[in-house]
C-alpha cells in the first residue's frame, strides 16, 4: 500500500503533493488535508481533546477507517465516502473523470488528479492556499444548522453562506443532514458554504489546509450532543437571570403607540 500508512492510530494518505489524515476523534472522524509538509497544530473548535481508538484497515486499492457509528472508505486515488454502522452511505466526495486526447496518454491519473479532484488548492502567498472541498449532492436530503444568518430559510439545501462573522450574522459551520450525519468545517478562515443541488462545497480564502470533522447517528440531537462533546456546552442560566425582563426602550416603545 505505496499510498497508505498508518500512523499514531490514524490513516494518512500521499500522493503526490497532498497528504490526507484521517483520525478517529470524539465520536467521529476529523479529516485534514494539505500540500504543505506537515498539518497545523491547531484544533480550533474542536477544543476539547478526543483522539479515540478505532480501526483502521488497509487493502488492496483501498482502506477502511472506522469509529463509532460512522466509517470512511478511501481509494488509492484518495476519494473518501462516509458511511453509517448500518453501511447506509452519508456523503462522499465530488468526483468526476473525464478523457482527454488519444488512447496514447501515459499518465491518466495526472489527468484525473487536475480536472477532477474534490479537493483542490491554489497558492496565495507562503504556506496558504484558497482550497476547496466538494462533495456530491443529494436531492431528497435536507439541510440544517450552520449559525444566524439574515434569511427565511430553514432548509438550507440550495443556499450559499458567507462563513464569516458580522453584526447580526453567526456563522457556525456545523450542518446537520437528514441523512444522519453532521459535519463541522474546522476552519476560521473567511470562506463559503455553496449547498447547491448539483455539489456540496466548502471553500476558505486563506488556509493552511483542510480540515473538517464529520459524525454519524440516529437523531438529530444525538448528533448535536456528539458536536457539543467535542466543542464545548453552553452552561445553564442561572435561576435568577431566568425572569421576566423587559427593557426601557420597550416600555417607552409602548407607551408612545
Amino acid at each position: 500500500m505505496k499510498f497508505f500508512e498508518i500512523k499514531d492510530g490514524a490513516l494518512f494518505f500521499k500522493r503526490r503533493q497532498e497528504i490526507m489524515e484521517i483520525c478517529p476523534w470524539g465520536a467521529g472522524l476529523r479529516v485534514r488535508a494539505t500540500q504543505n509538509r506537515s498539518f497545523s497544530d491547531k484544533d480550533w473548535a474542536l477544543d476539547v481533546p478526543a483522539k479515540a481508538d478505532g480501526k483502521i484497515e488497509l487493502f488492496d486499492d483501498h482502506a477502511i477507517v472506522r469509529n463509532g457509528s460512522i466509517y470512511a472508505v478511501v481509494t488509492d486515488f484518495g476519494r473518501i465516502s462516509f458511511y453509517n454502522e448500518k453501511d447506509e452511505l452519508l456523503l462522499k466526495e465530488y468526483y468526476r473523470c473525464w478523457e482527454y486526447g488519444t488512447k496514447d496518454w501515459k499518465d491518466l491519473d495526472t489527468i484525473i488528479m487536475q480536472r477532477a479532484a474534490a479537493r483542490t488548492y491554489r497558492a496565495v502567498g507562503g504556506d496558504n492556499y484558497a482550497l476547496s472541498v466538494r462533495f456530491e449532492a443529494d436531492d431528497n436530503e435536507k439541510l440544517f444548522g450552520m449559525g444566524q444568518y439574515q434569511q427565511p430559510q430553514f432548509d438550507l439545501k440550495g443556499c450559499t453562506l458567507e462563513l464569516a462573522q458580522k453584526n447580526t450574522q453567526a456563522s457556525v459551520p456545523y450542518l446537520v443532514s437528514s441523512k444522519g450525519y453532521g459535519l463541522l468545517w474546522n476552519n476560521p478562515a473567511i470562506g463559503r458554504a455553496t449547498l447547491g443541488a448539483n455539489v456540496t462545497e466548502f471553500t476558505a480564502e486563506s488556509t493552511r489546509q483542510i480540515d473538517y470533522w464529520i459524525n454519524a447517528a440516529d437523531t438529530p440531537a444525538a448528533l448535536v450532543e456528539q458536536y457539543t462533546e467535542l466543542t464545548g456546552r453552553v452552561p445553564m442560566m442561572p435561576k435568577w437571570a431566568m425572569g421576566f425582563w423587559q427593557c426601557s426602550f420597550a416600555i417607552r416603545h409602548r407607551m408612545r403607540y
